[in-house]
Parts: structure tokens; C-alpha cells; sequence
């Protein structure tokens, strides 16, 4: 394990540039191989937490950001490697206990180099399209204004514009809302929800109706590319907006869908039975597990 503060500036790239860049630095700087990567990041609102699959360099690692993209250019990291063989163990510990307010992932396409003292990485990925990463590592507070300065210095000499804290965090805050929107964030949490299939209802499409109000909660997205959907139970008449407590997840093993569970904030609780219950009349054709 390794603590060190890390001084990193991103930016964005045409693909002209992109090509210009990768032949440069592959002529006139160190060539550091083909970085490709399997990357899930859990995002906290005052951190950033993602665990590697490095399918270039096979191995894994799961590393810790004190800051989140936007918030500063120089933070502490924190990285622990692991066998590449164990990533999907890992990444399956992290979706248990991780509980972060967004889930974000992808490959990432990534070339390294270092010029000039600094190492950079040119990189593609979905989120992202074509960009750059450059940084510099320093065991010192005293020494990251020097580093940045360098940074820029290399930036400006290769015609490349570095985004400003402002620029990143705006770009960032729009990737997060594209993001998948994570259940677990929301369990013990006070949590509006907006019913569109009232109780009593009949689905729209299928032959059933409604024994509990369901709806969503706005301004989230989950896997299925809707709204995080959610049953709010111990309410006896049909409601149209409801304001209560996450108390469970209904997790769809069979399904890429996670349905969350509330109920009146003066309610103490409600047992996995009486859940299976109240929500029978659609769960029953889907297999799932009740997380708490």
C-alpha cells in the first residue's frame, strides 16, 4: 500500500489531436505500453472510491481518492493491488458494503507515457470520449504548487487545453447524472417518491393490478435507463406524492432492477414477510432478495 498526493489535470481532445498526441510523445517521449482498463467507480460526495481491472498489465487494484473530480487537483491516494483473478470477487464486496450515491463504469482505452517528468495518459472511453490525464506524484503539500506549474508548463508547449477546477466539476456533475443512480444510497434515508400507478390501479400493460402505491424517485436513473422505482407501503388510499423512509430493497436476481422499499417516517419498521406480501402481486414473477 502507498500514500502519496497525487497532482492530476485533465482535458479534453479532438480526434485529430488525440492521433497527433499518441504519434508525439510516442517519438518524442517514453512509451509506457497500452494501459487498457475495467474500471467501477463509487462516488461519495467528498470522495471517489473505484476498483481496476487492468487488462493490459493483468492485475487489479482498488484505490481511494480523497477528493472527487473538480474538487482540487492535488488529494491523497490510497491504492491496495490484488490478483486480477479476484476482480469480480472485490467488485462484489464493494456493491455490498460500498454504499455510494452514484455507481459510474466502463472500459477505458488508455496509451501511457512520461515526457518531460510528467506522465500522461491518452485515453478514450464512453463517458469521457477523447481526453488527456497528466500528472505528477509528490510526498509533500509544499511541492504541489511546483508540480502544477509543470503540468501547465507541458500542457502549453504541446497546445493543450487543461480544464479548469470549474469546467471539470461541471463535466463531472453531468457525467454523475448520466450515471446509474446506486439503491443501497438511499437505505435509512428520507426520500420523496412520486406514484404513478396508484393502489387499486390496473398495469397498462399487463393483467394485474395495483395492491400497494408504486411509483419513482425523481432525478434518478437506474439500470433499465428509467427512474429508480420504489413501493411505498403502509399507506391505505391511493396517493399521488409520498414523502417517507427507505427501509429495504427489493434486489431482482433475474433482473436488471432494483426496487426500493418505504414506508412513514412514524413507522418503526416493517418485516421481510409483510414485504413479500404487500408487493406478491408483481414480485412474484421475478426472482429476488430483500437487502436491508
Amino acid at each position: 500500500m502507498k500514500n502519496m498526493l497525487e497532482i492530476e489535470k485533465r482535458g479534453f481532445l479532438t480526434e485529430e489531436k488525440y492521433n497527433w498526441l499518441l504519434d508525439f510523445l510516442g517519438k518524442n517521449g517514453k512509451d509506457l505500453g497500452i494501459d487498457d482498463k475495467d474500471v467501477v467507480y463509487y462516488i461519495y460526495p467528498d470522495k471517489l472510491l473505484k476498483v481496476v481491472n487492468n487488462l493490459s498489465k493483468q492485475n487489479a487494484k482498488v484505490a481511494l481518492k480523497m477528493s472527487k473530480i473538480g474538487e482540487g487537483s492535488a488529494f491523497p491516494e490510497t491504492e491496495v493491488f490484488f490478483d486480477q483473478k479476484d476482480f469480480e470477487k472485490m467488485k462484489y464486496i464493494l456493491d455490498i458494503v460500498a454504499k455510494p450515491e452514484k455507481v459510474m463504469g466502463g472500459i477505458q482505452k488508455r496509451k501511457n507515457f512520461e515526457y518531460k517528468g510528467c506522465e500522461f495518459a491518452i485515453k478514450w472511453s464512453e463517458a469521457w470520449a477523447f481526453h488527456f490525464e497528466i500528472e505528477k506524484m509528490v510526498s509533500e503539500q509544499s511541492e504541489v504548487k511546483k508540480a502544477e506549474k509543470e503540468l501547465h508548463n507541458v500542457t502549453d508547449e504541446l497546445g493543450i487545453k487543461i480544464l479548469t477546477d470549474e469546467e471539470l466539476k461541471e463535466f463531472a456533475k453531468k457525467a454523475e447524472k448520466n450515471s446509474i443512480t446506486e439503491a443501497k444510497s438511499f437505505l435509512g434515508k428520507i426520500i420523496e417518491v412520486k406514484i404513478d400507478r396508484a393502489k387499486g390501479t390496473k398495469h397498462p400493460k399487463h393483467d394485474f393490478y395495483y395492491d400497494s402505491n408504486y411509483g419513482f424517485v425523481p432525478n434518478t436513473l437506474s439500470p433499465d435507463g428509467e427512474e429508480l422505482d420504489a413501493y411505498v407501503l403502509g399507506v391505505d388510499e391511493a396517493i399521488e406524492n409520498f414523502k417517507g423512509k427507505c427501509v429495504a430493497i427489493i434486489h431482482r436476481t433475474n433482473d436488471n432492477d432494483d426496487k426500493l422499499v418505504v414506508i412513514p417516517a412514524e413507522m418503526e419498521d416493517i418485516s421481510d414477510e409483510e414485504i413479500r406480501k404487500q408487493t406478491n402481486f408483481q414480485e412474484q414473477y421475478f426472482k429476488s432478495e430483500i437487502i436491508r
